[in-house]
C-alpha cells in the first residue's frame, strides 16, 4: 500500500491540475483540425480519461472537505476538553475553600463576632450555589463532549472513506494507463 501510495503521488504530480481535457481532445481530434488522428478507439479512451480526471478532481475536493471538517471538529473537541478542565479546577478550588471558611465561622462564633460569622456563612452559601451551578454546566459540557466525540469519529470515518474512494479512482486510472 505504501509503494502504491508513493506511485499515486508521483502520478498525481505528473498529472497536475487544472487538467483541461476538452483542449487536449480538440487538439487530437481530426475533425477539429487536430495535428493527428487518434488510433481506433482513441476517442473513447480520451473521453474515458477526461471522465476519470473529473472523478479524481471531485474525489480530491471531497476528501479535502472531509479533512477540513475533521480538523474543525477536532479543534472544537480540544476547546471543549480545555473548558471542562477549567470547570473542574473551579469546582475543586471553590470546594476546597469551604472547610477553611467553616473554620473561620467557628472562630468568629467562639469570639462572639456573629456579624462576621454571618457574612462568612453567606459567602459559603454563595460559594455552594456557584459550585452547584458549575457542576450543572460541567454535566452539560460533558454530554456535549460525548456528542463532539461522536462527530469526530464520524468525521474521521468520512475522511477515511473519501481517501479510499480517491485511491480507488487513482488505481483505476493507473491501471488504464498501464493497459493502454
Amino acid at each position: 500500500s505504501l509503494s502504491f501510495s508513493s506511485s499515486l503521488s508521483s502520478l498525481s504530480s505528473l498529472l497536475s491540475f487544472p487538467y483541461q481535457p476538452s483542449l487536449s481532445f480538440s487538439l487530437c481530434s481530426p475533425w477539429m483540425g487536430g495535428a493527428y488522428s487518434l488510433p481506433e478507439g482513441g476517442v473513447e479512451r480520451v473521453r474515458e480519461r477526461e471522465r476519470q480526471y473529473k472523478e479524481i478532481k471531485k474525489a480530491s475536493e471531497e476528501r479535502m472537505m472531509y479533512e477540513k471538517r475533521k480538523e474543525e471538529t477536532m479543534k472544537e473537541l480540544s476547546n471543549l476538553e480545555e473548558e471542562l478542565e477549567g470547570l473542574k479546577r473551579e469546582i475543586k478550588e471553590r470546594s476546597s475553600s469551604v472547610p477553611l471558611l467553616t473554620e473561620k465561622i467557628d472562630f468568629f462564633k467562639k469570639h462572639s463576632k456573629y456579624k462576621e460569622a454571618s457574612q462568612i456563612a453567606k459567602k459559603i452559601k454563595e460559594n455552594e450555589g456557584i459550585i452547584e451551578e458549575t457542576k450543572n454546566i460541567l454535566n452539560r459540557k460533558t454530554s456535549s463532549l460525548g456528542m463532539c466525540n461522536e462527530r469526530v469519529r464520524l468525521a474521521l470515518q468520512e475522511e477515511q472513506e473519501a481517501i479510499l474512494f480517491e485511491e480507488k479512482i487513482w488505481k483505476k486510472l493507473w491501471y488504464s494507463h498501464i493497459s493502454s
